[in-house]
């Protein structure tokens, strides 16, 4: 009799973190998702080929809402390079790349932004603050260093509270 009534009360404490669990559950899953997503992206620009004379210093990768109001997700990769091609040659090399959006199926158009570092800094178009956060101790000289970034953007936040 005892055996049935612990039996019993396992089963309901079980559902009872399972129906507080429920509310949790799209959070996260939608979040896990999304992590999947931008791994699968910035790997299309982290795992490139480079132009010759060029090495990448540091890798940047991230979504949420990144510009604008409302709610939606954007993806956002980036390398820092050091190259002695100019701006030109560098929009050219990258610019005839095809580059997938974080959810293929979807008919977004991913957009390329390649910036000189310059001031210490990189600015970009795609993110709200405009500046990507750097260990100024690997850019010596300052020159010949661009970021070369793509994004990706305006897909539902659904339950992930990074776009919003």
């Amino acid at each position: 009799m005892e055996k049935a009534l612990t039996i019993k009360a396992w089963i309901i404490v079980v559902c009872i973190v399972f129906i507080i669990a429920i509310p949790f559950l799209p959070p996260i899953i939608n979040h896990s998702v999304n992590n999947v997503a931008l791994n699968i992206f910035s790997t299309q620009l982290f795992n490139g080929t480079l132009p010759e004379n060029t090495e990448m210093v540091e890798k940047y990768k991230v979504c949420g809402k990144l510009n604008g109001n409302g709610n939606g997700m954007d993806f956002f990769a980036g390398i820092t390079i050091r190259t002695d091609k100019s701006m030109e040659e560098l929009e050219e090399y990258f610019g005839t790349k095809v580059y997938r959006g974080a959810y293929p199926s979807q008919p977004y158009e991913v957009e390329i932004d390649i910036t000189k570092f310059e001031d210490g800094k990189f600015r970009t178009k795609f993110l709200r603050e405009g500046e990507i956060p750097i260990d100024n101790s690997l850019y010596d000289d300052g020159e010949d260093y661009y970021l070369v970034a793509i994004c990706d953007g305006d897909y539902g936040a659904l339950f992930d509270f990074r776009g919003n």
